[in-house]
């Protein structure tokens, strides 16, 4: 009968889920991406400083990530174009 009426197997757990069960599977998500960006950037870092650039020029592209003036992409593209030339 579920299944004539379009309900598929799960939805019901699902919206049961009220206020503080929403909440907590929602910070969890919040909680995986914050560590998803902290690898990120440690890698970022560990490229800028593994590129055959001067200690300056490392520590001022990772200063402009810290301050949020250079996104991790911008960083890296930016390894692979000095790189080329």
């Amino acid at each position: 009968m579920a299944e004539a009426l379009g309900f598929a197997r799960g939805t019901r757990k699902r919206l049961n889920k009220i206020g503080l069960d929403i909440a907590v599977e929602d910070q969890a998500q919040q909680d995986v991406m914050r560590v998803v960006d902290k690898v990120i950037r440690r890698q970022t870092i560990a490229i800028v400083n593994g590129a055959n650039w001067s200690r300056e020029q490392a520590d001022a592209t990772i200063e402009k990530l810290n301050r949020g003036d250079m996104t991790d992409d911008e960083a890296r593209k930016m390894v692979t174009e000095v790189a080329k030339s």
